[in-house]
């Protein structure tokens, strides 16, 4: 979904190099910030980690609960009651939000499989 992340280059003698991104991708725009700027790096890097964790415990049970009406899923796994009620604007501004911040994750090469937990179906 992403493309390719991080790619590593094996010598003959088997000593391994990760390359650097290519010149006009999103990963060398992103290295560039952080190389740059590492303090507005490190903010944006923060502020997409807080915003997976709240997806985590606020969108996520919402989300189950919407699959999980669908008659020929609630056939097979059953039905889920979201604890949590959002109103359909934050729902929406959460999902744009959280897209954004695993955007942003991939391109820094950074993962975390609790944190992203939200963006697992990316590798289905």
């Amino acid at each position: 979904m992403y493309g390719v992340t991080r790619v590593h280059l094996v010598t003959p003698d088997g000593r391994e190099r990760r390359l650097a991104p290519a010149p006009g991708t999103l990963e060398h725009r992103r290295a560039a910030l952080t190389r740059d700027r590492p303090r507005t790096s490190r903010a944006i890097a923060v502020t997409a980690v807080v915003i997976l964790l709240v997806n985590l415990v606020l969108a996520t049970p919402v989300w189950l609960e919407m699959v999980t009406s669908i008659p020929e899923v609630a056939d097979r796994v059953g039905t889920f009651t979201s604890p949590v009620l959002l109103p359909g604007w934050l729902l929406g501004t959460l999902t744009v939000a959280g897209v954004a911040a695993a955007v942003e994750r991939a391109v820094t090469w950074r993962h975390h499989r609790i944190v992203d937990a939200e963006t697992i179906w990316t590798s289905l």
